[in-house]
């Protein structure tokens, strides 16, 4: 089955060699063909059509009637992603980075979420993202993730494992979704080419727009995480650039930024009961919670996490009191150490 409708837009630098032959082999072997690839070499120098690899994939493409367009540029992915948006013949296009690797029924699920007749049965929608894994780190999503741009430092609920299959309404997505062309607006103009954040800033402006975003959790993309190419092309100073100018965006929305604290208590059954005094002592800033007890604080207002999620959070505090204690040439209770070691989480 092929959708004339859908244009697959992939912008790759430096993985050529790499991961690029994988989403592009993943791509041209999907149950639900798209229509037509745009695939942007964006370094000097390479010619992927006289690699053997490539002009097999190519011919892969023909026999399938998958029309494409080879576009070499030196231009950087915001740019290129937009020359997709502005001249696709399509409704519709299917954004992907050149490290993630689609399962088989990757788009199937997605158009299932976002075509004319889809399965949420309402208003249109304006795009729908599959859950971006990496095999090394799976775990589920922790409640507490919402995807609001509140939340926007913190994991993407793409990056988990969902409990439910059921769509999941969220306000700007992450890496690779199909969109909905008419739902658009242009990509923003960034100082770097790198592109940093410009997944947000173009989803949240749909859903800006008035059209629903949706994560589809049937529908499965693995990250290979390439450690060079991509965004890693470009300076550190790009991303910084980048990052103020996204700073810029959330004050001109009104959006502002909530920051959590995430505790990992890694020590025995002890060190469980001395933090669940205090918190029973306390009134405490929300917070989440790591713990090899989580027994101990059964019924108490605490945001637990598994090992799993709280590896993906940043910011995380994780001080061995015992260390802490020998720093200080500590007499008092280790209660009362703990207590100073956390007393950022107390109001």
């Amino acid at each position: 089955m092929i959708n004339k409708n859908i244009t697959v837009s992939i912008s790759s630098r430096g993985r050529h060699n790499t991961t690029l032959p994988l989403a592009l082999n993943s791509i041209i072997s999907q149950t639900m063909l798209p229509g037509y690839l745009r695939l942007y070499i964006d370094e000097p120098g390479i010619k992927i059509e006289i690699n053997p690899l490539y002009q097999q994939m190519l011919a892969v493409c023909r026999s399938k009637e998958i029309g494409y367009d080879i576009i070499y540029t030196n231009c950087g992915q915001v740019a290129n992603h937009e020359d997709t948006r502005t001249y696709a013949k399509t409704d519709f296009v299917w954004r992907i980075d050149d490290d993630e690797v689609p399962e088989a029924d990757c788009l199937f699920r997605l158009w299932q979420t976002i075509g004319e007749t889809n399965v949420l049965g309402q208003e249109v929608v304006g795009a729908v993202a599959p859950l971006v894994l990496d095999a090394q780190h799976l775990t589920v999503l922790p409640k507490i993730l919402d995807g609001t741009m509140e939340q926007i430092d913190w994991p993407n609920v793409q990056w988990f494992l969902h409990e439910s299959s059921k769509p999941m309404q969220v306000e700007h997505l992450h890496s690779t979704f199909l969109y909905r062309r008419s739902c658009s607006t242009p990509y923003p103009i960034l100082s770097g080419r790198a592109g940093h954040r410009e997944e947000t800033f173009f989803t949240h402006a749909i859903h800006n727009n008035g059209y629903k975003l949706y994560v589809d959790p049937s529908a499965i993309v693995w990250h290979h995480k390439g450690q060079s190419g991509g965004i890693r092309s470009w300076t550190d100073k790009e991303s910084k650039d980048d990052d103020r100018l996204f700073e810029f965006y959330l004050q001109k929305n009104n959006i502002h930024k909530k920051h959590i604290e995430c505790v990992l208590l890694s020590g025995g059954l002890g060190d469980a009961l001395c933090f669940r005094n205090i918190i029973l002592r306390h009134k405490t800033k929300r917070f989440l919670l790591a713990t090899h007890y989580p027994e101990v604080f059964d019924g108490m207002d605490v945001e637990l996490l598994n090992k799993g999620q709280v590896l993906m959070f940043q910011n995380c505090i994780h001080t061995n009191v015992y260390q802490w204690m020998v720093d200080k040439s500590w007499t008092q209770p280790m209660e009362h150490a703990m207590e100073q070691v956390y007393e950022k989480l107390w109001t």
